[in-house]
């Protein structure tokens, strides 16, 4: 089984439900096993800032999955969940993104590992420094890169909440299928 960390996030719609059905989504593959995930973020949104702000948060998992099978599973999910991709850094109901696979560097046009812009980030660096504090992202830990970033527009609004409480709103697309 291999490490990875991933980012979720969400503006448009119920943000809470959109991430805890992310959750349920990505936990009901067999090949995925969430371990923890940080504290919620409320976030301003970067690059196109005329949208709603995003809810935030970075999840480790143990994962089968290649990096591009893993990549494929949060796709589908984000789908599932109605993501649209209309514009670069536009509102999504949904992203996950892939920020770290284990020690695995790789720079596919699908997928660059770790995540090229993780480090210039607040709502990534924060929680996951959070959670996994002594991890090396750009041959620094994620402590010492998220002590050096602007708190500016990012607040902690709720600590990891219970997954299984998470796990148990329903996912009001289903019928849609």
């Amino acid at each position: 089984m291999n490490v990875a960390f991933l980012g979720f996030g969400s503006n448009l719609g119920d943000r809470h439900a959109q991430l805890a059905a992310a959750l349920r989504n990505l936990s009901n593959d067999p090949a995925v096993r969430i371990v923890q995930g940080s504290s919620v973020y409320e976030t301003k949104p970067v690059g196109k800032t005329d949208q709603p702000d995003f809810l935030n948060m970075v999840v480790q998992l143990t994962t089968s999955l290649s990096p591009l099978a893993l990549l494929a599973a949060c796709l589908d999910v984000e789908a599932r969940l109605g993501r649209e991709r209309r514009e670069r850094w536009g509102p999504r109901t949904v992203d996950l993104d892939v920020l770290i696979y284990g020690t695995e560097k790789l720079n596919d046009e699908r997928l660059i590992l770790p995540h090229p812009r993780m480090h210039e980030r607040s709502f990534v660096m924060v929680p996951l420094a959070e959670i996994a504090p002594d991890i090396s992202v750009n041959e620094r830990s994620a402590r010492e890169i998220a002590a050096t970033l602007s708190m500016a527009g990012l607040n902690r609004i709720e600590s990891w909440p219970d997954f299984s409480r998470w796990a148990k709103i329903p996912d009001e697309r289903a019928d849609e299928r």
